[in-house]
């Protein structure tokens, strides 16, 4: 399967979640469809989200809001991530009632380091996921 009807079929489902290197997203910038939660689990990668370079290290996590422009530029050969697709419909759905000054902050703050214990929490809940069968 190509990288890029991988990438499509990740997109298409309501909720999904996806162990991966984030190659399909590999110099090729791509318009989010709803929102993604990128957890990195190993290495690091430099990141464009709308025009803007970040890197993101093992320990990161990053929200990608709806229509965000997303490309990764540089990959470490060890990088392992997690990455979680929201749909436009769950996404409007979960967020009705969250304040837009949130909204501005993830924008403005689009990657976060995450203590041991928060770092602990996302891989319980990667685990728990992972046996209900979401990826």
């Amino acid at each position: 399967m190509s990288l890029k009807n991988k990438l499509d079929i990740l997109l298409a489902d309501p909720f999904t979640m996806e162990s991966t290197n984030l190659k399909v997203f590999n110099s090729r910038p791509k318009k989010m469809s709803g929102s993604a939660i990128v957890f990195c689990r190993n290495g690091s990668a430099e990141v464009s989200m709308d025009v803007l370079n970040f890197k993101i290290k093992s320990g990161d996590l990053s929200i990608l809001l709806p229509n965000s422009i997303f490309a990764v530029n540089e990959i470490s050969g060890d990088a392992e991530f997690t990455f979680f697709h929201l749909s436009d419909t769950l996404f409007s759905e979960s967020v009705f009632n969250i304040p837009s000054e949130f909204f501005r902050f993830v924008k403005e703050h689009p990657v976060i380091h995450l203590d041991k214990d928060n770092i602990e929490f996302m891989n319980t809940w990667i685990q728990l996921l992972s046996m209900m069968g979401t990826n």
